[in-house]
C-alpha cells in the first residue's frame, strides 16, 4: 500500500516532498495521505525558525526538544495493549498488522507475537532495555516471534539473494545485514532516524549513532526516499500523539527533514538529496 519510488526519480520525488509535503498515488493507484496534516495542528510551529535560517544541527536540536515523548508506556502490558491499537488493520478492526511480513493477524494480547525493538537492545550501547527508548511506541513494532528471531540483532543493510518467508509471506533477506521487504524499508529508516533524534538529550554521550545499526547513512536515506511514508504510518503518529506519549515521528510528517540533517554526509547522500 505504498508508492515505491524508482531510483531514476528519487531527486524529482524529493523536490515534490520539499515543496508540498505530499505523496502522489501509490503503486495501487490510491492517494496517500497529506503528510503535512500535523502542521495544521501546530505541532511543528515552534521549529519553523530552525527551518528557515538555522543549520542542520539547529534542526536536530529543535526536533530533539520537540519530539521527546512526554512519557512511555509499560513494556509488558502497556505495549501489548497500545500496539494492537497503533497497528490495527484499517480494514479489519479485529486484526493488527505485523511489521516485517505486513500481514493482518487477529489481535491477541497473549504471548503469540513479539515486541520488536527495531533498533535492537544489544546494539544500543546499553542504552535501552524495556524502559524509555526501549518501550517507545514509535520504536517498538509487533512481529511474529520467528521473524524477530531471524532478524536477531543484525544491522539494516542490503543483502544479495532471495527474501525469506514466514507463513507464505516474504519478510526479509538475512545475511551480513537484514534487508526487509521494500514496503518496510522506509518505515525502518524513519524509526531509526526518530530514535536517534528523539532520545539524544536523555542518553547524552552514550547515545549510539545511526551507523551503529545501519550499514551506512547512504542506505538509510535511500530507503527513506524510495519508500515514502504511508497512510498507516501517519495514523500511527496520530494514535501515539493522542495517547500518553503525545509525540510524533517527524520524518513521517516531514520526510525532507532527513535530508536537511543527513544530506551533507558525503557525495552519495548529497546526490540522493539533490544537494550541490
Amino acid at each position: 500500500m505504498k508508492k515505491v519510488f524508482k531510483s531514476l526519480f528519487v531527486l524529482t520525488s524529493l523536490t515534490l516532498l520539499l515543496t508540498s509535503c505530499k505523496t502522489n498515488k501509490n503503486s495501487e493507484g490510491e492517494e496517500n495521505v497529506d503528510i503535512s496534516i500535523a502542521d495544521g495542528e501546530g505541532y511543528y510551529a515552534s521549529i519553523k525558525g530552525d527551518m528557515s535560517g538555522g543549520t542542520n544541527g539547529d534542526l536536530r536540536k529543535a526536533l530533539t526538544s520537540l519530539v521527546k515523548p512526554a512519557q512511555t508506556v509499560e513494556y509488558s502490558a502497556g505495549l501489548k495493549t497500545h500496539l494492537q491499537k497503533a497497528d490495527e488493520d484499517p480494514n479489519n478492526s479485529a486484526n493488527m498488522i505485523y511489521f516485517y511480513t505486513q500481514d493482518s493477524v487477529k489481535k491477541n494480547a497473549a504471548s503469540s507475537w513479539n515486541r520488536e525493538h527495531t533498533w535492537p537492545q544489544s546494539e544500543s550501547n546499553s542504552c535501552w532495555g524495556k524502559t524509555q527508548a526501549g518501550s517507545d511506541m514509535l520504536h517498538i513494532r509487533p512481529t511474529y516471534n520467528a521473524t524477530n528471531s531471524a532478524r536477531g540483532s543484525l544491522h539494516f543493510g542490503e543483502v544479495s539473494g532471495s527474501y525469506q518467508t514466514y507463513n507464505g509471506k516474504p519478510y526479509g533477506k538475512v545475511g551480513t545485514y537484514f534487508e526487509p521487504i521494500d514496503s518496510v524499508k522506509g518505515d525502518s529508516a524513519r524509526i531509526i532516524m526518530y530514535i536517534w533524534v528523539a532520545w539524544q538529550d536523555y542518553y547524552g554521550n552514550k547515545m549510539p549513532n545511526v551507523t551503529d545499526i545501519f550499514q551506512s547513512v547512504d542506505v538509510m536515506l535511500k530507503w527513506h526516499l524510495q519508500d515514502a511514508p504511508s497512510t498507516q504510518e501517519v495514523k500511527r503518529n496520530d494514535y501515539v500523539q493522542s495517547t500518553v506519549q503525545k509525540n510524533r515521528n517527524p520524518f513521517v510528517d516531514h520526510p525532507e527533514y532527513a535530508c536537511k540533517i543527513w544530506g551533507n554526509t558525503n557525495s552519495t547522500t548529497k546526490s540522493l538529496c539533490g544537494i550541490k
